[in-house]
């Protein structure tokens, strides 16, 4: 079943700051997981579920809930910057 995909104003702005090829790679990926959400890898120590998704270079992470795959945060970056 696919799952409405809920980008906050700052991604939408970082994705459109990206060079082509990068932007076309990431709406891509959000289009899979849309579809797939638990495609990518769920990160453990936090309290809420987060999972992330690897796009070289960015990751996105996001949150699940019942019929919504919310968009945290995109960065490029080593990871103990991202996270």
């Amino acid at each position: 079943m696919r799952q409405r995909v809920i980008i906050p104003e700052t991604i939408r702005r970082e994705i459109g700051n990206m060079g082509n090829r990068h932007r076309q790679r990431v709406l891509a990926v959000l289009t899979i997981l849309s579809n797939e959400p638990r495609r990518g890898r769920r990160l453990h120590g936090i309290r809420r579920p987060v999972w992330s998704y690897r796009v070289w270079p960015y990751r996105i992470l996001y949150q699940m809930e019942k019929q919504t795959l919310i968009v945290l945060a995109m960065g490029a970056g080593r990871r103990h910057t991202i996270y």
